[in-house]
């Protein structure tokens, strides 16, 4: 995976800062476009034999594009991904993709995902329905887990807390839904979840 040295990662803030996102939004689709052209050439130099005189040309030309679309996106990533959600996407299609090699080798094997999620002052029809969203949306990639289910009547909210942490402890990433901020106990979650290492996503 391509790194940026930290003074090259100084300058292109600086860049992105001087030209703004528009520009550069508008320089990312040039540059896709470019790059487009030259894994083209590339893939019929490789393929049918194509312009061979000019194959260490051609192949220089697909590195030059390369090292253009990563700078463009680099920039872009900067300027959008500070609310973690870049990085958030990275995680969820890797994933899936993962998800999908080993359904089509038989062995299936869902990473779980422990949602968390603000309970106070919502109904059960409230908290159910969040969670069918959240399984609807990342259930083809991820276990869905959340204790929420196995919750009776009368048991104290500590108790609770600890089953929870006893299923997160299971599992391999944590969902941060709206609002956890304002939960203590989503707060514990959290802590747990930085203290031990696991991936945590934020909705």
């Amino acid at each position: 995976m391509s790194k940026f040295s930290e003074s090259l990662q100084k300058d292109l803030i600086v860049f992105g800062e001087h030209y703004g996102k528009e520009y550069y939004l508008n320089q990312t689709m040039e540059e896709c476009g470019e790059l487009i052209s030259a894994i083209s050439k590339y893939n019929r130099l490789t393929r049918f034999g194509e312009n061979k005189s000019q194959e260490l040309q051609i192949k220089s030309n697909l590195f030059e594009e390369v090292a253009d679309v990563e700078i463009c996106l680099q920039i872009l990533k900067n300027e959008f991904s500070r609310n973690g959600m870049v990085n958030f996407w990275k995680s969820f299609k890797v994933s899936r993709q993962k998800e999908r090699m080993k359904k089509e080798e038989g062995k299936s094997n869902k990473a779980k995902m422990f949602v968390s999620l603000p309970m106070r002052d919502k109904t059960k029809e409230q908290i159910e329905a969040k969670i069918q969203e959240i399984s609807k949306e990342y259930g083809d990639t991820y276990e869905i887990v959340n204790p929420y289910h196995e919750t009776k009547d009368g048991e104290k909210p500590m108790f609770c807390l600890s089953r929870a942490i006893a299923k997160l402890s299971e599992c391999d990433l944590i969902l941060m839904t709206k609002d956890w901020e304002k939960a203590r106990g989503c707060n514990i979650e959290h802590e747990c979840a930085i203290s031990y290492g696991l991936q945590v996503l934020y909705e």
